[in-house]
């Protein structure tokens, strides 16, 4: 007997404070190049990207910053506040015009 599980995939929207916006103007984001076994920071500001120095073709960029804490209320995610010890980025990486990663690194 096979049962049927409807879902339903719900969109949240994602709610930064002008307070957080102020107050994060930039992130820090460490590029590990593991052939040549190195890693640099790089200092983005949030809502860009930039070419990642010594690849042909690698492009990273910052969409969202959040610090925590998270809040999930009405089918939002917001902060109410400006704590470093675990903020969330919204991470794009691309290649060659071909997105490769895109997701929240905390």
């Amino acid at each position: 007997m096979e049962s049927s599980i409807e879902t339903k995939k719900v969109e949240q929207k994602i709610i930064v404070s002008d307070e957080v916006k102020a107050g994060w103007p930039a992130v820090k984001l460490m590029v590990k190049d593991l052939e040549k076994q190195s890693e640099a920071v790089y200092t983005i500001p949030i809502g860009s990207s930039f070419k990642v120095p010594g690849s042909r073709s690698l492009v990273a960029g910052c969409g969202r910053h959040l610090p925590a804490p998270f809040y999930y209320t009405d089918g939002n995610i917001t902060s109410r506040g400006l704590d470093t010890a675990n903020p969330a980025e919204l991470i794009r990486v691309s290649e060659s015009d071909s997105q490769v990663f895109e997701g929240w690194l905390f």
